[in-house]
């Protein structure tokens, strides 16, 4: 029981409300998300990115690609805070017209 509250709240904290995960990636996951791709706990960054990459046409599979690396070099590297909202705003579009809402993509 306390295993998996403990597995719920770790879960949701990289997701939600974690300030270590620059805000571009958390609008990104949760963008994803709504539109059926969840990034599972035990899923990395890059390879989250290749599979919902691997169903984008090509600009939007860049803007995920240029997002991610941002978020590793920030979170992981001693990058400074880059800029990502144009590449979120890339990716949403082409989503939005790919006229995708919660449907299970990417497992």
């Amino acid at each position: 029981g306390l295993a998996i509250l403990a597995i719920v709240f770790l879960g949701r904290s990289w997701r939600e409300g974690d300030d270590t995960v620059p805000v571009t990636y958390r609008r990104t996951l949760r963008f994803l998300d709504k539109r059926g791709w969840p990034r599972r706990p035990t899923v990395s960054a890059r390879d989250f990115a290749r599979a919902v990459s691997a169903e984008l046409p090509d600009d939007a599979a860049r803007a995920l690609e240029r997002i991610t690396e941002g978020y590793l070099s920030e979170r992981f590297g001693d990058a400074e805070r880059r800029d990502l909202v144009a590449d979120l705003a890339i990716l949403e579009g082409t989503v939005d017209r790919m006229g995708l809402r919660n449907q299970a993509n990417v497992r």
